[in-house]
């Protein structure tokens, strides 16, 4: 198991709560609460939560124990067991947000027609996710 250690930021967290955490220099994921201590870790600069997610924890410590198990026994790291436990809807991760370059200056008219429905829908709406354009 390799948990993270983030600082509140100011927050009152709380064990089984979701929060939102940057890993790496642009990915944001929700993450749980494992544990809280006051004792800053040395040797590494600690990120901050960005936002806490719920008011109430949404797990409790008889899943986090049943997952530190779990996470033992099947020799994985407990964020692949929350990944798997944790509904969809109570996860979030990073998306890939596209936009129309405004220094293009090709020309639009050799596009194929889905090129040209991705360019237009870019235009009229600044920017969309890239998992919602659909190209067969």
């Amino acid at each position: 198991m390799v948990p993270f250690t983030y600082y509140s930021n100011g927050y009152d967290v709380k064990v089984g709560q979701r929060v939102v955490v940057q890993f790496g220099p642009k990915k944001i994921y929700t993450a749980i609460v494992l544990s809280k201590h006051n004792n800053k870790p040395k040797g590494y600069k600690l990120k901050s939560v960005l936002e806490v997610l719920d008011e109430i924890p949404v797990v409790n410590k008889i899943q986090l124990d049943l997952w530190r198990w779990m996470s033992d026994y099947y020799l994985c790291t407990i964020g692949e067991i929350m990944n798997t436990a944790l509904p969809s809807s109570l996860k979030l991760a990073s998306e890939t947000k596209i936009s129309f370059n405004s220094s293009f200056d090709g020309d639009i008219t050799t596009l194929n027609s889905d090129e040209k429905i991705v360019v237009d829908t870019l235009l009229n709406k600044n920017d969309i996710l890239l998992k919602d354009i659909f190209i067969n």
